[in-house]
């Protein structure tokens, strides 16, 4: 007599994955499993590498881990089989690191028109994407989407304006908010005259010539006559000499966020 061994085994009819395509957090905690149907199942990689940090169960099929490195499009081709039947399933897998710690140091800058401006940012992650979503930069700078980098050459002036800059990739994104200003230097700072000769009691008042934006007027040497005064806005001297005054040698100095000029004036009071 002969003795006769049966195994029947359901054939492997469908195997998969949840998706095919997968974008990962680097550092952060993953893990997927196949839906298949069959007996006596056994999986296997046929082609490719997990990234690193992932694992694979060659009972079950599952994909586990916490992925250490960063990788682009990845596949692996893994295979369920059994005696009498197998399948395959690709998965492609990115593993990015998540944005972080976008800076621009400068800010807020303050920058002259018509001079070329540039400015790097720092930021932590993979395959990053730059981008504006709040505020605009001034005419004639630009940013660069793939690095970060504001650059170009400012055509007018602004007030201090604010934008908020977005680095993002396919994981998360992180913004910083920076200040720019782009204001005309100072030049040309002179008076009608460079010597005056005033009389006690006599009302008198002279104003600047200057080109550029927001200056600011101060004495940086020597003093004025009594009863006379700067107005550190306009930069107009005026009032009543009270007494007489030898000859007496005053700097003024205006100045602004880019920087400053000076003149020198002389003034004696008689009675």
């Amino acid at each position: 007599p002969a003795i006769l061994i049966f195994t029947v085994l359901q054939s492997i009819t469908s195997f998969s994955y949840p998706n095919s395509t997968y974008v990962l957090k680097r550092n952060d905690p993953f893990s997927i499993s196949p839906t298949v149907d069959g007996d006596d199942l056994s999986f296997s990689i046929t082609s490719g590498s997990l990234p690193i940090g992932l694992s694979f169960n060659p009972s079950n099929g599952m994909i586990s881990g916490t992925p250490s490195q960063s990788v682009s499009s990845q596949v692996i081709t893994i295979k369920v089989s059994n005696q009498v039947s197998d399948k395959s399933f690709s998965l492609s897998f990115t593993v990015q690191l998540i944005p972080s710690s976008l800076n621009y140091f400068q800010t807020p800058f303050i920058i002259q028109n018509n001079v070329y401006f540039n400015t790097i940012p720092y930021c932590q992650g993979d395959d990053l994407l730059f981008s504006i979503i709040s505020g605009s930069l001034p005419v004639g700078l630009s940013i660069n989407s793939s690095t970060g980098i504001i650059s170009g050459t400012p055509l007018s002036s602004i007030p201090p304006t604010s934008i908020t800059i977005q680095a993002s990739n396919q994981v998360g994104s992180t913004q910083f908010t920076i200040s720019i200003q782009v204001i005309i230097p100072l030049s040309d700072f002179q008076y009608s005259q460079f010597s005056f000769s005033l009389i006690k009691g006599q009302s008198f008042s002279i104003s600047p010539i200057i080109s550029g934006e927001d200056p600011l007027f101060t004495i940086t040497s020597g003093t004025l006559p009594p009863g006379l005064s700067l107005n550190s806005t306009t930069g107009i001297i005026s009032g009543i000499p009270s007494s007489t005054f030898p000859s007496t040698v005053v700097i003024i100095r205006a100045s602004n966020q880019l920087g400053f000029i000076q003149t020198q004036l002389s003034f004696t009071v008689n009675a």
